[in-house]
């Protein structure tokens, strides 16, 4: 099993999608860890989930890249930006919702056990949502693959 991760920092501040984790086509990911820290002392309220819609033309998907010696290509992607951004989780179903109080620089870590992990199926995207307007935030994700 390989591992692949990525650090992001986000441009969107109003509420709605500001990242997407976009899967393989026909290979499964578990995410293992997901990472969310503000880049200015202000509140922030989020959660992650499957979306409702995968996002239409991301802007400059990123490739996640290989933590291991393993020269298998990953094919977990990333994006900050669409042309239609992903649509929010059905019914409001969040895996996990998180806050950073105002003030505070802490981040907030999500973490899954190595082998085990939230699955991103293939042709699906998981994104962070900001609930509220919020701030800008560095998000850091690790896939294995």
């Amino acid at each position: 099993m390989s591992r692949f991760s990525q650090a992001f920092r986000t441009s969107a501040t109003a509420p709605g999608s500001v990242l997407e984790l976009i899967g393989p086509t026909s290979r499964y990911a578990r995410l293992v860890e997901l990472g969310v820290s503000v880049a200015s002392q202000v509140a922030a309220s989020f959660g992650l989930g499957y979306a409702a819609a995968q996002g239409l033309t991301p802007t400059t998907p990123t490739t996640f890249l290989s933590e291991s010696q393993d020269t298998s290509a990953c094919t977990i992607q990333g994006a900050l930006a669409w042309a239609t951004a992903p649509a929010a989780p059905a019914n409001a179903y969040y895996y996990r919702r998180g806050n950073i109080p105002l003030g505070s620089t802490d981040p907030v870590v999500w973490t899954w056990a190595s082998g085990s992990g939230l699955w991103l199926l293939p042709s699906t995207s998981l994104a962070l949502y900001l609930f509220a307007t919020g701030p800008v935030m560095d998000v850091w994700a690790v896939f294995e693959q």
